[in-house]
């Protein structure tokens, strides 16, 4: 018999031992690198390789709410600012329309690159990963087999990508044609387009016309993108004006010789895959979004009443999005419950059909709505075991098998949602 997923996940992992790297050259290199160049503060965090996570960092010290985690002076700190005084920096101004912060970092990292020990940035450059794992690196094997909506948010990031990617790589040949060997691989900037996306953080950058302001404020921050995610972790980020660095401090404890996390956001896996290329166990944030075509052709098989008039004042009154289910005590999103409300509701009530959903809650299921919230997530579950059915262990051997995972990972999710779900609806 063939070995599983999980057999193969286990083999990784007693494969990825425990490990400190703080003895590394390279990481003797940054810590240096950085405290000779500017106010640079981490006494109590060490880079390590955990088992579960990878590269992280661990503290020496117990930590509790209030305590610093780094300070990084804004001499290390790469931002627009630190571009458009660079040794590209003129050329970036002259383009029409401005690039996007974004843009704009991914090429300062490609130039920086290029230029080996010689950059002055040489130190952090040298730790940043060789690749990611986001969908965009897949093979079209497994993208295309993701579950919906991962597929639509994969595929919408392809397009926005390679829409950034035209853009500058049109702007370089037209304007300054001695940069175009940096640009004229796609995988280059796909790669230092990643690079940005998974360690910039926000911190206020002054206005500048040669910078788009919708998102200007990005900043690449060394060390700290040695933090890895956690979704139960709080941190307090600012600017310390005074000391002109920026400053991490921890708001949760953490055990001596224990890893230290931050907190990337809200995100669901979802998320984390398609914007980071990785996914973790039991994300509180993770959501299940039903079709509102789904919904109507269970309410179709339940022979529920005056369809077509309530499906054109669903889809009239935006109740086609947001529909979700979460894995929680309260599973169904309000619309959700709205739409099931409304579907439900006998003729005569129809046109009052927006004060009566004002105070729907789970709380008040009838029978008829329980009947059509399980057989609902039955078709959702049926829906799911069909198309995943579709999904061949054996694409993986031909392609990255992380990728593979990640990929059932998220149906995964789906189906953990909604069996919760079930169990949830059961009692009442």
């Amino acid at each position: 018999m063939g070995k599983g997923r999980t057999w193969r996940k286990r083999e990784r992992r007693n494969q990825r031992t425990n490990e400190s790297l703080s003895c590394q050259t390279e990481y003797i290199s940054l810590r240096k690198w950085m405290k000779a160049e500017g106010n640079f503060q981490c006494p109590k965090l060490i880079p390590y390789i955990f088992s579960e996570t990878g590269r992280g960092l661990m503290t020496l010290k117990s930590l509790k709410p209030g305590d610093l985690l780094l300070s990084v002076s804004d001499k290390l700190i790469i931002t627009s600012a630190t571009v458009l005084s660079s040794d590209i920096g003129h050329w970036i101004k002259k383009c029409e329309p401005p690039l996007s912060a974004h843009q704009v970092l991914a090429i300062f990292l490609l130039n920086e690159r290029a230029k080996g020990p010689h950059s002055f940035w040489y130190p952090y450059l040298h730790l940043l990963p060789d690749k990611f794992d986001t969908p965009v690196f897949w093979s079209p094997a497994i993208l295309n087999r993701l579950p919906h909506p991962a597929l639509a948010c994969a595929q919408a990031s392809l397009h926005s990508l390679h829409t950034a990617y035209t853009h500058v790589y049109t702007w370089c040949k037209s304007v300054c044609p001695h940069l175009a060997p940096l640009l004229s691989s796609q995988e280059d900037f796909f790669w230092a387009w990643y690079a940005v996306n998974s360690r910039c953080v926000y911190m206020e950058v002054p206005h500048s016309s040669f910078i788009q302001d919708v998102q200007k404020n990005y900043a690449l921050v060394p060390f700290l993108d040695l933090l890895n995610h956690s979704p139960q972790t709080q941190v307090s980020a600012k600017f310390n004006k005074v000391k002109k660095s920026f400053e991490l401090v921890t708001e949760n404890s953490f055990p001596k010789y224990g890893q230290v996390f931050i907190k990337y956001g809200c995100h669901s896996n979802t998320e984390l895959v398609v914007e980071y290329g990785f996914a973790i166990p039991q994300n509180p944030y993770n959501v299940y979004e039903f079709l509102l075509d789904d919904i109507l052709t269970v309410a179709k098989k339940l022979n529920v009443t005056c369809l077509e008039q309530k499906e054109k004042i669903l889809y009239s009154n935006q109740f086609d999005t947001g529909l979700t289910c979460v894995d929680d005590e309260i599973f169904f999103s309000w619309k959700l419950l709205a739409v099931v409300h409304i579907l439900l509701l006998p003729w005569p009530q129809i046109q009052n059909w927006k004060s009566s959903i004002s105070t729907v809650s789970l709380s008040c299921v009838c029978r008829e709505k329980k009947l059509l919230a399980m057989t609902l997530i039955q078709f959702a579950i049926e829906k799911l075991q069909r198309q995943q059915s579709q999904t061949d262990q054996s694409i993986c051997n031909n392609h990255s098998a992380i990728h593979y995972e990640l990929c059932m990972t998220l149906w995964q999710d789906n189906f953990t949602i909604l069996e919760k779900a079930q169990e949830i609806l059961t009692p009442l």
